[in-house]
């Protein structure tokens, strides 16, 4: 990640030494001639001046979050963090084949990104394009039952390949690490409601609400 925020610790010593520097200097300028003087103080002015100019154009890309990531993809084109937030913007937005570009990408740089394959599964879903669900899922069973997220990914996989069961199984899998997890409630009733379980899929719809 190479957002400029991170620069803000990085840069107190630089600062320290600048602060020190400058002290220095300006201890001196009094025996300077009048000449030199004036010299050394408009260099600090047009200095200032840059700085500021160079400060204003970058606050643009800190108008809007999508402002923002997409700035950071101009220096970082591989980072997944911005390319799902992204996708997550377009998604927000009704632009969801745009999104659905954005989290492929996500799969070139790290094939291993479950929540991609989560989004995958169901914005092709909603665009009927059973091939590419198909194929998503199928991909998504491949990730290692390690983690809750990869829990969530392989569970929207089974309940797209038709298999509630294990599509159950894995959100429960999910919400024992992350307990408090709205959307993996709701994947649960949504698994249990395939499975003609009305009343327990009402009970995990009510546990997402909480």
């Amino acid at each position: 990640v190479v957002a400029d925020r991170y620069f803000y610790p990085s840069m107190a010593g630089v600062s320290f030494l600048v602060a020190w520097g400058v002290g220095k200097i300006t201890s001196r300028v009094e025996v300077l001639p009048p000449r030199l003087w004036r010299l050394f103080w408009c260099a600090c002015v047009v200095v200032f001046t840059m700085v500021s100019a160079l400060s204003f154009a970058q606050a643009r890309h800190w108008c809007t979050s999508e402002a923002l990531w997409t700035h950071e993809l101009r220096w970082n084109p591989t980072c997944v963090h911005a390319l799902y937030n992204l996708g997550s913007q377009c998604v927000a937005r009704g632009r969801l084949d745009e999104a659905i570009q954005y989290f492929e990408r996500i799969l070139v740089v790290d094939p291993y990104y479950a929540a991609a394959y989560t989004n995958l599964i169901l914005l092709n879903e909603g665009r009927r394009r059973p091939d590419d669900v198909h194929l998503y899922a199928q991909a998504a069973l491949e990730l290692p039952p390690t983690s809750a997220e990869n829990f969530i990914a392989r569970g929207h996989a089974f309940l797209a390949l038709g298999r509630a069961q294990e599509a159950v199984e894995s959100f429960q899998a999910a919400i024992f690490g992350l307990p408090e997890d709205a959307p993996a409630h709701n994947s649960l009733g949504m698994a249990y409601l395939a499975l003609g379980e009305e009343s327990v899929a009402e009970d995990a719809f009510r546990r997402a609400i909480r």
